[in-house]
């Protein structure tokens, strides 16, 4: 089984050496409600556009497996954490989607409503 490092550190990678991200450390919480802990990466992400400045630059990806299932409350926690944490409200969390076969996809959840980009 992989482990929830590896998987972070697999992430990490992909971010630094494939999408040349600079910056990238290593977030850690323990969240009581879910008696779970929660490894996040921040980094500056070189394509970034408005979202970043909203995040003082930085952007914030969740490493999970496929076979994990995130629910709106482990999103909602991971916010309001991430948030306390770098005390400023973070709008936008990244998540890395990592495969076995080594594939790994992102998407991008808001906090809240946003309005759409070619709006």
């Amino acid at each position: 089984m992989i482990t929830e490092k590896a998987t972070c550190n697999k992430v990490r990678t992909n971010l630094v050496y494939y999408n040349l991200w600079s910056d990238v450390t290593s977030v850690e919480f323990y969240n009581d409600t879910l008696d779970e802990n929660f490894m996040l990466l921040k980094g500056k992400n070189p394509k970034a556009g408005e979202d970043s400045a909203l995040n003082n630059g930085y952007d914030y990806v969740l490493p999970v497996l496929k076979q994990k299932r995130l629910t709106m409350q482990t999103l909602d926690l991971i916010f309001k954490h991430i948030s306390e944490i770098e005390h400023t409200k973070i709008q936008k969390l990244v998540i890395g989607i990592t495969d076995f076969d080594g594939t790994i996809v992102y998407y991008n959840i808001h906090s809240g409503v946003q309005k759409p980009k070619n709006a």
